[in-house]
C-alpha cells in the first residue's frame, strides 16, 4: 500500500482525486453502486469489478482498490487485502480500503493491510479513506475508533419475529434500490429490525398486517406515493 506521503495534509472537506483510478470490488450489487454514485459525483475515476478473480487481474492498474468480505469461496476481506499485496508485490502496490459493519476491536498492535471505513459511512468518510489510502492526508486525521463519540455505537438487530413481538418493527418505504438499502443499513446500525416496501401499494398492504411500530415513507413513489 501507499505509504503516506512527507507533505500529507490533515482531512478536508475538499479533496480532489478526479487523479486517480479506483477499483470497486464490494459483493452487493447495490453498495457498489452507492459508492459509484459517490465516486461520479467528485469525477474520480473508477471501475466495478463482478468478481474477486477479475479484481485480483485488475489492481496492479490501480491507485485504490475498494473491497469488502465475499462470502463463500471469495474470501473475507482480510484474505483479500493480502492477497492484493501478494499479487502487486513487483508492481506499484495500490492503496487499499476496506469496508467492514465493525471496527476490529483487537489490540492496535496487529498490523493489518490497508484503511478501514465502518458502514454506514458518508461520501466525506470514503473520500478521506481514499486520500489515506494513496498518501494525500494524514492518516492520524483519519480516525474511526468505536469510542470516538462522532461514531454511533454499531448494534445487533433483533429478528424481524423478535421485534413484531415487541412492537419495535420498523416499515421503511422507498422507491430507490441506493437509497432504500441506506434507510436499512443506518436503522440496522442503530439496532431496529426492518421490512421494507418499494411503493406506498405494497407498504399499505404490509401496514394493513399489523405489528410495525413506525413507517418512514418517501413522499415520491410509483404506484401510490408517500402522501
Amino acid at each position: 500500500m501507499s505509504q503516506p506521503a512527507e507533505n500529507a495534509v490533515p482531512a478536508a472537506t475538499n479533496i480532489d482525486l478526479r487523479d486517480i483510478n479506483v477499483l470497486i470490488c464490494v459483493s452487493d450489487g447495490e453498495e457498489r453502486q452507492i459508492i459509484i454514485r459517490y465516486l461520479e459525483h467528485l469525477d474520480i475515476k473508477h471501475s466495478k469489478m463482478e468478481t474477486v478473480d477479475d479484481m485480483i487481474d485488475s489492481c496492479g492498474m490501480a491507485d485504490v482498490v475498494i473491497i469488502d468480505n465475499w462470502a463463500g469461496s471469495g474470501g473475507s476481506v482480510d484474505e483479500l487485502a493480502q492477497t492484493i499485496v501478494q499479487e502487486t508485490s513487483t508492481q506499484n502496490r495500490p492503496g487499499i480500503l476496506c469496508l467492514r459493519n465493525q471496527l476490529d476491536q483487537s489490540k492496535k498492535s496487529s498490523k493489518k493491510n490497508g484503511i478501514t471505513v465502518q458502514r454506514p459511512y458518508s461520501s466525506r468518510a470514503l473520500v478521506e479513506a481514499l486520500a489515506v489510502a494513496i498518501g494525500r492526508i494524514d492518516p492520524d486525521q483519519f480516525n474511526q475508533d468505536p469510542s470516538e463519540e462522532r461514531l454511533v455505537s454499531v448494534v445487533e438487530p433483533p429478528s424481524v419475529e423478535a421485534a413484531r413481538e415487541a412492537g419495535r418493527l420498523i416499515l421503511a418505504v422507498e422507491d430507490h434500490p441506493v437509497n432504500r438499502q441506506v434507510l436499512v443499513r443506518k436503522l440496522h446500525t442503530l439496532g431496529y429490525a426492518v421490512e421494507v416496501a418499494e411503493n406506498g401499494v405494497e407498504a399499505l398492504e404490509k401496514w394493513q398486517t399489523g405489528g410495525f411500530a413506525l413507517i418512514l415513507t418517501d413522499c415520491h413513489m410509483p404506484e401510490m406515493d408517500g402522501f
